[in-house]
């Protein structure tokens, strides 16, 4: 985080996506609006992915590989969100 946004912002922004990401995953768990949720994990790993593909990816977990993880989670959440027709369809999604 440091080396993205400057060592000023670091431990805030740091903290603030840990939260963001426990809210994430409080909002996938209750199964609200489950398309948008999924369009949201999405668009957030495939961001990041590149973001830190590019400015940090030395840090990365996996090297070179991260990027193929990143796909296949991605691919399973496009067919959790859209494809999947056993999940039940309820008023809130």
């Amino acid at each position: 985080m440091a080396r993205i946004l400057g060592e000023d912002h670091a431990f805030l922004l740091t903290h603030l996506i840990g939260i963001s990401e426990i809210a994430m995953a409080a909002w996938i768990l209750s199964g609200i609006r489950w398309k948008w949720s999924a369009a949201a994990q999405i668009t957030t790993v495939a961001t990041m992915n590149v973001i830190e593909h590019f400015l940090a990816p030395d840090l990365l977990l996996f090297g070179k590989f991260n990027s193929l993880i990143a796909l296949v989670y991605i691919m399973g959440v496009t067919w959790s969100g859209f494809c999947d027709k056993s999940r039940p369809v309820t008023s809130i999604q």
